[in-house]
């Protein structure tokens, strides 16, 4: 997809040049003089989303309003119609940058109507004259949410306005210069709504509010990432969650949304302001977290060296890495870590795990060792892992691993459990030294984002995703395991369940007997990732009746779904500048998951 998305950065120059082939055939018409009759932008736009003139040759007169030299030419906008359905707005395509104007300079030219990628535009431009200069309208204020997904075509091509807008999305902000805005902050449908017709509400809602502020560039990867003002850095971030205070420029579609570049500098408010450090663990508790560690890959697996099959690519981005990792870890302050996404290479001294516990051992100065199940976890390259602060809990024996071998059998004799695509289960008993004991279960079930198959996959219907049976039948082996195996104990399950709140997987292990940690603290709008622009929950902290009166805590550290993945550690599509410039060994961006952080008053 992100291929694609790059060849069709190159397409505008295509576009241009086609249109010029067309235009050749063809004797382009004169350009009278200024004032005289001309055809309106509003006709040329038209009420629906493709102009009625498309492939003609017209002549027209406005103002300039925006010059947008990434885009190879400028906006053009006339009094208007009167007509709130049609556009009074229009781009210019000036391939070559062969004409000379700027911002209120009123000019008349001819030039061949076209559609690029569904955006109407004028391009072939065959005569032009300047007609004098005049104040450029008042922007059009944009409100969100849309009544309808096609309102701002009405609007495309006019200079508008945007205000009070919540950033929701910075995932391609290093990449194409791009953030989502919406009218606060938008929600995975199936985080607040049952599956079904109320996620599909949720949907619709989500789909008429946004909008997105575009630098304008068609170039992928800029040199300078404008937003926020002057320029994103690693101490310079933009969060979803911010707030955007006002912009305008011309409305433009492409890349099937629709954009505004900013002819002024926006103004962002931080009104989601990084968190220096999560909550303070209680005195003489036990602290338990989890946290997806973004597939830690140390060169030493099966083939060894690098480039590895996932994450870091050589040395020097594995200790970027390693050192934002532990620094988050070292802060976070827990006794015991339930980590997932880390190499699959078995637990020797040159593993992964071992790497990354000895890094956490230097960074905080504690005493730290895994749990080891002597094997591999199953066959996936990424796995399940256990970190402990051994100087506080010791492992009461080895630990338990679930997979397609114990795992209860469904009526067809099929196991519940599929380890061909969840990661196998991994669970140790720790013994407190006040004699009192803990089960913690590590768990990362299949993600949604391949097809398990029909039957399986819920993308239509509920909105589930990919795999949702897999997922739902690997919680009902995941609770009865637990039941039958770890029976009137405390029990905590912690990780990447790949369900967002109301899916079928975590109603199976709520039924089960479980609650969610953040439920019995009353956390509100629990989140931990961040997907297309809409906040959820994918990693969550469980525990059963006996433990849920000992829970004290609970919190998500928010230092990675809300930031720009280019803070990350990875080198790859930043100059040397902005290797520089955007990394620091910090816990922001150490991951694309939060953490999530559980207090037990068991010590």
């Amino acid at each position: 997809m992100r291929n694609t998305h790059l060849d069709l950065r190159l397409l505008p120059m295509i576009a241009a040049l086609t249109a010029c082939n067309m235009a050749s055939d063809e004797a382009p018409l004169a350009v009278t003089a200024c004032g005289e009759s001309a055809t309106s932008i509003s006709e040329i736009q038209g009420r629906g989303a493709t102009s009625p003139l498309e492939g003609e040759f017209v002549t027209l007169e406005g103002v300039v309003t925006a010059v947008v030299p990434a885009q190879h030419g400028f906006y053009l906008q006339d009094g208007g119609d009167g007509d709130p359905a049609t556009s009074d707005g229009i781009f210019v395509y000036d391939k070559g940058d062969t004409v000379s104007v700027s911002e209120g300079m009123r000019v008349r030219l001819t030039a061949q109507v076209g559609e690029f990628y569904r955006n109407t535009q004028l391009s072939a431009l065959s005569e032009w004259r300047q007609c004098g200069r005049m104040s450029l309208p008042a922007p059009t204020a944009v409100q969100l949410p849309l009544q309808t997904s096609n309102d701002l075509e009405a609007l495309e091509g006019m200079l508008v306005s945007l205000q009070g807008l919540t950033v929701n999305d910075v995932y391609h902000l290093g990449r194409y210069g791009e953030v989502m805005l919406a009218n606060g902050l938008r929600s995975v449908p199936t985080q607040v709504a049952s599956p079904g017709e109320e996620a599909k509400a949720v949907a619709a809602r989500n789909s008429v509010n946004k909008i997105y502020l575009d630098d304008g560039s068609t170039e992928q990867n800029p040199p300078q990432v404008v937003f926020p003002s002057p320029q994103l850095s690693a101490e310079n971030t933009l969060r979803v969650g911010d707030t955007l205070k006002y912009a305008e420029g011309p409305l433009y579609f492409s890349f099937d949304e629709y954009r505004v570049v900013p002819t002024k500098t926006p103004q962002f408010a931080a009104t989601n302001p990084r968190g220096e450090a999560p909550p303070t663990k209680p005195a003489d508790s036990l602290r338990v977290a989890s946290f997806n560690v973004l597939n830690f890959f140390n060169g030493n697996g099966e083939g060894g060296g690098f480039p590895t099959q996932r994450g870091a690519q050589n040395k020097a981005e594995l200790e970027r890495q390693r050192d934002k990792l532990v620094a988050a870890m070292a802060q976070i302050n827990a006794d015991i870590f339930a980590v997932m996404e880390i190499e699959n290479d078995g637990f020797s001294s040159q593993s992964a795990i071992a790497q990354l516990t000895s890094a956490l051992e230097q960074k905080s100065g504690e005493s730290w060792t895994f749990a080891s199940s002597k094997t591999r976890l199953g066959s996936d390259e990424i796995t399940v892992g256990l970190l402990y602060r051994n100087d506080v809990v010791t492992a009461n024996g080895a630990p338990f691993i679930l997979n397609s071998a114990n795992t209860t059998l469904d009526p067809q004799g099929r196991p519940l459990f599929d380890d061909q695509r969840n990661r196998p289960s991994l669970a140790q008993r720790f013994n407190l030294a006040n004699g009192e004991t803990v089960v913690v279960v590590v768990n990362h079930f299949k993600s949604k984002g391949s097809s398990c198959g029909e039957g399986d996959d819920d993308t239509a219907v509920g909105g589930q995703g990919n795999c949702n049976l897999t997922r739902t039948r690997a919680a009902q082996a995941l609770v009865e395991w637990t039941r039958s195996d770890f029976s009137g104990e405390r029990v905590i399950m912690l990780g990447d369940f790949n369900a967002y709140a109301k899916e079928d997987p975590i109603s199976v292990i709520e039924r089960g007997g479980y609650q969610g940690a953040e439920r019995v603290m009353g956390a509100e709008q629990a989140y931990t990732y961040v997907f297309k622009g809409a906040r959820g929950q994918l990693d969550y902290a469980f525990v059963n009746n006996k433990l849920a009166d000992e829970l004290i805590g609970y919190s998500e550290w928010h230092i990675n779904a809300d930031e720009p993945p280019a803070l990350g550690y990875s080198a790859r599509y930043k100059t040397v500048e902005q290797q520089r410039d955007w990394y620091r060994p910090d816990p922001y961006r150490s991951s694309d998951h939060d953490p999530v952080i559980v207090d037990l008053n068991i010590r």
